[in-house]
């Protein structure tokens, strides 16, 4: 349920992005409750992990920032070069999540085909929709604390093993 897309290539230079990407697999289940893909076999979900698009974590767990969404998509792009380049990195974009603040390398993708207007009602500056500020609660954004530091620990002990 965490292998990387270039893993089920069987591409013979795996590098960090995998770990990067297994490690987004793991935290997408830790958030959501569900694994990332899932199949009635190992080839079915191999395949969705080279093919289908991933259900942003937080439609599934709307007490998640975007922000931190954002990271866990980043973390599990399709190809490596849409993904983090290094721990460090993500580590950046962790710690900004962390303190409210919008990711630096993580980014939402745009969907206009589902873009609507609504008259009367007043639009949230770029900030607010990009950490999700005015629609969570306190025990949302304990929450999102307790799962980033989580995400942290996971990454350090990766780091730890993967030497």
């Amino acid at each position: 349920y965490y292998i990387s897309p270039e893993q089920v290539r069987g591409e013979v230079d795996i590098g960090p992005g995998a770990d990067i990407y297994g490690l987004g697999a793991t935290c997408y289940h830790m958030v959501t409750g569900r694994v990332p893909f899932s199949g009635k076999n190992p080839s079915q979900v191999m395949h969705k992990h080279l093919k289908a698009e991933l259900t942003p974590p937080d439609q599934l767990n709307p007490s998640l920032s975007a922000g931190f969404s954002q990271v866990i998509e980043m973390m599990m792009a399709k190809s490596t070069a849409d993904r983090y380049s290094s721990a460090a990195e993500l580590l950046e974009d962790l710690e900004l999540v962390q303190r409210g603040e919008s990711p630096t390398y993580a980014r939402p993708k745009v969907d206009l085909s589902n873009f609507t207007v609504k008259l009367g009602q007043p639009n949230p500056t770029p900030n607010q929709a990009a950490s999700g500020e005015g629609s969570s609660s306190p025990l949302a954004t304990i929450s999102i604390a307790v799962n980033v530091l989580l995400l942290i620990i996971l990454i350090v002990v990766v780091l730890l093993f993967a030497t």
